[in-house]
């Protein structure tokens, strides 16, 4: 009887090695081939998996790994090695109802777009981290401001449990129906949720930091600049929003929370924390917003929406009414 997965053996056994001197594209690749004559799995076992070049997933196919701690796909460059850099700037390319579960996606490169998708496709249980070596070269990060991470288009989309490391645009959706993105927490320099001409969105239990400023993320992850990092819905329909916490937008050119042209918008439960403004609406209808704490920051900017319970911490401005 045919099996409909393949176990994968990792060349490198530390998760964390840099895997600069591995390069399993090609067997990697041949793997996901031979599991997409029946839509099978590939599991990545414990590890470190250096990769060189773009990883096509074709239709159907499921790549996981034994955990985002333990699993590790790497696409890594050190100007300094012997090592070329990576032959691609998109990464991972899947097709339609491609699921990605219980791994790493590492990208120290330069790169277009890290993970881009279709329709029916599933992020769950994954740790996104890209920041391109040279980030302090100005074309790079004017070229970084215009890459994403989480790149898809069509329907029924599902990311979940998902922590996104980057510069860019961390999700981004567009032309379709039926985005859920639940338990996520995003570190940008860009916005953290794009979604274009998108209906029934939900969003639960996200946590937004745009100026990565700690230390440890700082050390570990080569984040530096001041962010968007908002929540971004242009031309959308049914937008439901639940405990959603966004930190540090001090350069006050979005806010947390922006909508234009969006109709039937929710935000349930919102603290924002050194933010320009925390919910901006411009062209929308019928927006309801309830449950918002703001430390250090504006209040809430659109026409004819219900507002309730606003409390405002520190220094801050009333809320507002455009």
């Amino acid at each position: 009887m045919r099996r409909d997965y393949i176990i994968l053996s990792p060349n490198l056994q530390n998760c964390y090695d840099t895997s600069r001197h591995d390069d399993s594209t090609e067997r990697i690749q041949a793997a996901i081939n031979e599991m997409a004559k029946i839509g099978g799995t590939v599991f990545f076992s414990m590890g470190a998996y250096g990769l060189r070049d773009t990883i096509y997933v074709p239709d159907g196919v499921t790549l996981l790994g034994e955990g985002e701690g333990l699993t590790n796909l790497v696409w890594h460059y050190y100007p300094q090695s012997n090592v070329e850099p990576p032959k691609c700037l998109d990464y991972l390319v899947c097709g339609k109802n491609v699921t990605v579960k219980n791994l790493k996606v590492s990208v120290f490169a330069e790169y277009d777009n890290i993970i881009t998708a279709k329709e029916g496709f599933t992020l769950s249980g994954v740790t996104v981290i890209a920041t391109p070596y040279m980030f302090h070269r100005e074309s790079v990060v004017t070229k970084i401001k215009k890459s994403k991470l989480v790149d898809t288009e069509g329907s029924d989309i599902l990311v979940e449990d998902v922590d996104i490391f980057g510069r860019g645009k961390c999700i981004s959706v567009r032309n379709g129906k039926n985005l859920t993105v639940r338990n996520a927490k995003i570190f940008t320099s860009d916005f953290g949720v794009l979604a274009e001409n998108y209906e029934g969105i939900k969003v639960d239990n996200a946590f937004l930091v745009g100026k990565c400023d700690k230390e440890n993320i700082k050390q570990e992850h080569g984040l530096h600049a001041t962010a968007d990092c908002s929540l971004n819905f242009m031309g959308c329909k049914d937008v439901a929003l639940s405990n959603i916490e966004v930190q540090d937008l001090r350069a006050g050119r979005y806010a947390a929370i922006y909508a234009n042209g969006t109709d039937r918008l929710s935000v349930d439960t919102l603290t924002t924390v050194e933010v320009e403004k925390s919910v901006f609406c411009e062209n929308c209808r019928d927006v309801s917003v309830n449950d918002v704490t703001v430390c250090r920051g504006k209040g809430v900017f659109a026409d004819g929406a219900s507002i309730s319970d606003v409390k405002f911490l520190g220094i801050n401005e009333k809320i507002a009414m455009k």
